[in-house]
Order: C-alpha cells, then sequence, then structure tokens
C-alpha cells in the first residue's frame, strides 16, 4: 500500500504479518515481487526509498544466478535497488543490461531487521 495512491500487486510472494498497519512480504530468493506498473509519476530522476530488510540467509540475498536479489527495480532506463549475496546494498541505474553500482562501505551480512 502506498500513501500516494501507487499500490502494488503481488506476483509470487506471500503476505506473512497483517499485523496493524506492519506488513511484511515474504519470497523464496528465487521469484517474488511487488509490480507497480511504470505510471507516469513514477518516472522520476528525484526519489526516495524507504525500506525494511531482513535475511534469511546471512550468505545468499538470492538464488539468482547474477548473484544479487532486487528490492526494487524498474527495467532499462529505471533503477534497481537491491542487495548483493556478499551483503553490499547497491542503487544502479539500469541501461539495457548494464548495470551501474554504487555501494555504501557497510554490508548486510546478518539476520536482523534493517532499515
Amino acid at each position: 500500500m502506498s500513501g500516494h495512491g501507487h499500490h502494488g500487486k503481488l506476483v509470487g510472494a506471500t503476505l506473512v504479518s497483517r499485523q496493524s498497519r506492519s506488513r511484511a512480504l515474504g519470497v523464496d530468493g528465487r521469484r517474488g515481487a511487488v509490480s507497480v506498473g511504470s505510471p507516469p509519476k513514477l518516472r522520476l530522476q528525484d526519489f526516495t526509498l524507504a525500506c525494511w530488510v531482513r535475511r534469511s540467509d546471512p550468505q545468499l540475498a538470492t538464488h539468482d544466478p547474477n548473484g544479487g536479489g532486487a528490492l526494487f527495480s524498474y527495467g532499462s532506463g529505471g533503477f534497481n535497488f537491491g542487495v548483493i549475496n556478499d551483503g553490499r546494498v547497491h542503487l544502479a541505474q539500469v541501461d539495457g543490461n548494464i548495470f551501474q553500482k554504487t555501494s555504501p562501505d557497510f554490508r548486510l551480512t546478518d539476520e536482523e531487521w534493517h532499515h
């Protein structure tokens, strides 16, 4: 649910918590997403992303052969925000199949919640 009316649709994911206003999605590292489509109001160059993330395996962020799990992604010309198997968090501009990654100095390598 979005406070701005950009509600997503669950695709291959499970809603695992419905307590009060808190909700969490469970994904298996192979598939699962929230699809928000491509509304014009989301085609921005200035934006803010916020999420809570908890890994279930400190060694593996995804079963994807590329070794990175996307938390928010939009195809060619968009952005990808995710976690790489080694724990690095990245924000990348997607240009076809080319990712231009930036990573902070910290890594998500435990099984705790992070914002």
